[in-house]
């Protein structure tokens, strides 16, 4: 333990007096008398702070937060140094003084409301010390667990929306399931509508279990037919009271009842008996004794922050001005909030566990039992140990309609939206005869790569093509894969994958149709007239370079802004009969996996893609007057280019029309998937099959190709320029060689080459 050491001389110094501010509205006069006690007991026991004495100034609070703050304010430049303050109790003027309090370095504490969010960095110096809605969800949670309370509906007023946020991802974390809605009423309107609609719908009885937030209220439903005909439902308050009989809550206790000294040196049920001693009359209010803990609070962390900074002569000649505005306390500062963030004490509320600015309280759990209209009978039956998370109870204590508690039952039949199996083996089916048409197309590529024809139309860049459309084949089936084939948290892998593929597999397959039209532009535009020799390792090095750019983008998307699961959740209230068994209605739930900014990553790629398609276009346009046939791939680059954007625009169309129906999404863009990737295979390798079907004999392809040489020149070229010299062969010419065959091929283009260096110097001449 920490003692803070003290000479005796300390005592003849003059004491630091430090103020601390009390908001108390007109309708709480106990937490103020709370409040001067503590600041009597704390000045009065000399082994907490001997050098300084705290006084407190207590003014009027309002519920409107403007208002209180300027009160506040008149206090902080007032000629005593205020160093902390008490309340308020509104929520709404709480933040505006909290917000102040950060600016001045002045503490503050609130003893009374649950839903703050203290962590909030307007709010640095503000802290919860009464129960926190963060400790709520655990005790909840603690019950729901006990009982195996695995589903559940949790209705929240807007003000308490956290708590169920908090449930949610506790029931996540072990595979528990609670949906939650929020109403919009005023916190007591809400709970009794609560119970209206419960009423009306027959949602009680021994399958049910109401938990309801406790206010300690007596008898806060019996303005219920009020409420209801504001709503337009006939309701009478005999109907409430049947569906909240049996129900539970939790509260905090007003002081801690057991036998534990505090650090006041009493125990709760003492500081109780003085308190009413005091106040003169018994009283319902619920907030007092936080009152009274929270000031010993910001007492002990004074006392331990004083211990860890040279504190002599700190306070010396100190003004409220000083304190504000210096940089000397900035330690002192820093240091109590450090403290307060995470401080234990025993007090007469009970354990004192602040964790980062919340306390983690115990609760009592409590069920209504054999409620009347003139009878609230709110029976203690088990606690919340907050240090363990644990629920304890006392089932002798418990009143259930059926003598036991309500196994879990799933009113509703919980529907995941998948895409149909039919559909899903329908596009794989397809898929795989894509995939062995490919492999049919790569047999025969490789069967004919010696053919000249073949020879000539690049077999191995074809190979590439036909890689990267069986990549494209694999990518439309994952498209299909969903929570019908794995778990929903396996989802982000699937759609990373998809998109992978579909990228890779595209760039692969147009790259390989692109780069060996490129290699016919640079020979057919060479004018140099030197010889140019471009070999297949170098294109299938270019189209692993436009690869490592889709690589590139791929993975700074998926390590900057992964995918993330999200799960988009309906209702519909209507009977059902599923396998035999009833429900009320359906819930449907729908997975879906996106990242925060995929729109910019999804336009980064498609604007990629759109400057390799131009590029394309453009190779196809200049190469379209190439008369081999074997070389000549701008019409068909043409109608591959035209196919896709067209079947890609009908595809972002159909996106958006069939986003409701998932099978009719997944088969219209599956199939213009398939389309565009099928149709590519066959406008390369179809043309080739037909002519070796047609022609299968290389010399009848050589006669062809020498004859297209001769009169494949511009009208230009044949005015200007002498003809090809070529020895004539006819059907009686021997069988050349394939090293003659390669050698004939090479004089060719050496002499068309010389042919259009001519040309373009004729031209120049012209000029």
């Amino acid at each position: 333990m920490m003692v803070l050491a003290m000479s005796s001389s300390c005592c003849a110094l003059d004491k630091i007096e430090l103020g601390i501010i009390g908001l108390f509205p007109k309708s709480d006069p106990e937490s103020k008398l709370a409040a001067e006690m503590a600041v009597q007991d704390i000045n009065n026991d000399l082994s907490m702070l001997p050098m300084v004495t705290f006084f407190l100034t207590p003014i009027e609070a309002y519920s409107n937060g403007p208002l209180t703050l300027k009160g506040a304010l008149h206090l902080l430049f007032s000629d005593k140094l205020q160093v902390a303050i008490l309340g308020p109790r509104s929520p709404a003027a709480i933040t505006y003084v909290a917000e102040a309090a950060a600016f001045y370095n002045v503490m503050q504490f609130s003893y009374s409301v649950p839903s703050l969010e203290v962590n909030s960095s307007k709010y640095r110096y503000l802290f919860n010390t009464y129960r926190s809605i963060r400790g709520v969800a655990l005790a909840y949670y603690a019950m729901f667990k006990y009982f195996n309370w695995t589903t559940g509906t949790i209705l929240s007023e807007r003000s308490f929306h956290k708590t169920s946020t908090y449930l949610k991802d506790l029931g996540k974390r072990d595979g528990y399931y609670y949906r939650s809605m929020s109403v919009s009423h005023p916190p007591m309107m809400s709970h009794a509508m609560e119970q209206i609609q419960a009423t009306k719908y027959n949602l009680y009885g021994s399958q049910y279990v109401w938990i309801i937030p406790y206010f300690g209220e007596k008898n806060w439903w019996q303005d219920v037919e009020v409420h209801a005909s504001r709503f337009g439902l006939n309701c009478t308050e005999d109907d409430v009271l049947s569906s909240l009989n049996n129900a539970f809550a939790v509260k905090v206790p007003n002081f801690d009842q057991s036998d534990r000294i505090s650090i006041s040196k009493q125990t709760g049920k003492q500081f109780h008996s003085r308190f009413l001693k005091s106040y003169g009359k018994a009283t319902s209010n619920a907030y007092y004794s936080y009152c009274y803990d929270s000031m010993w609070a910001f007492a002990v962390a004074f006392r331990k922050a004083l211990s860890r900074i040279p504190y002599k002569n700190l306070f010396k000649n100190t003004t409220a001005q000083t304190y504000y505005d210096t940089q000397q306390f900035i330690p002192l500062v820093k240091e109590l909030k450090n403290q307060l963030s995470n401080l234990k004490f025993q007090g007469v509320t009970g354990k004192f566990n602040m964790q980062n600015k919340y306390r983690i309280s115990d609760f009592y759990y409590i069920q209504y039992q054999d409620i009347g209209q003139d009878y609230n009978q709110s029976v203690v039956v088990g606690q919340f140990t907050a240090s363990n998370s644990s629920a304890a109870f006392n089932h002798s204590a418990f009143s259930w309609p059926d003598g036991h508690a309500p196994a879990v039952i799933i009113p509703h039949a919980i529907i995941a939206i998948q895409i149909s199996s039919s559909a899903f083996a329908t596009i794989a089916s397809l898929c795989i005869l894509g995939i062995c048409l490919a492999l049919i197309c790569l047999g025969f590529n490789i069967v004919k790569r010696k053919h000249r024809f073949i020879k000539m139309s690049s077999p191995n860049i074809n190979n590439l093509l036909t890689i990267g459309c069986i990549i494209c084949y694999v990518a439309i089936i994952l498209f299909g894969v969903d929570t019908n084939f794995m778990a929903s948290v396996n989802l982000p892998i699937i759609y990373a994958m998809r998109v992978w593929f579909l990228c890779i597999g595209f760039t692969i397959a147009f790259g390989s149709l692109f780069v060996k039209t490129w290699r016919v532009y640079r020979i057919f535009n060479n004018k140099t007239g030197r010889k140019i020799i471009i070999r297949d390792w170098s294109l299938i090095r270019a189209v692993m370079q436009l690869v490592l750019i889709d690589v590139a983008i791929l993975l700074i998307w998926l390590l900057v802004d992964p995918y993330k699961l999200k799960q988009q959740t309906s209702f519909v209230y209507e009977p059902i009969t599923i396998a035999g068994t009833s429900y009320r209605g359906k819930e449907i739930i729908q997975y879906t996996c996106t990242s925060t900014h995929s729109i910019l990553w999804l336009a980064v790629i498609y604007s990629y893609k759109g400057l390799l398609m131009l590029f394309g276009a453009y190779l196809a346009f200049a190469t379209r007057r190439v008369a081999i046939e074997a070389l000549n791939d701008s019409r068909y680059i043409a109608v591959c280019i035209y196919q896709v954007t067209i079947l890609s625009m009908i595809s972002v169309a159909i996106s958006f029309i069939t986003s409701t129906n998932v099978d009719l999404s997944y088969m219209l863009f599956s199939g213009m998937s398939l389309l565009c990737v099928t149709s590519v295979l066959c406008i390369v390798f179809i043309p080739k099959m037909m002519r070796l079907k047609v022609a299968p004999d290389e010399k009848l392809f050589t006669n062809t190709m020498q004859s297209k040489l001769i009169h494949a020149r511009n009208a230009d070229l044949r005015s200007q320029t002498s003809e090809i010299t070529i020895l004539p062969l006819e059907e009686n010419t021997p069988n050349f060689s394939d090293d003659q065959k390669d050698k004939l091929i090479e004089d060719l283009q050496k002499q068309l080459q010389k042919l259009m260096a001519e040309n373009c110097e004729l031209k120049a001449a012209r000029r």
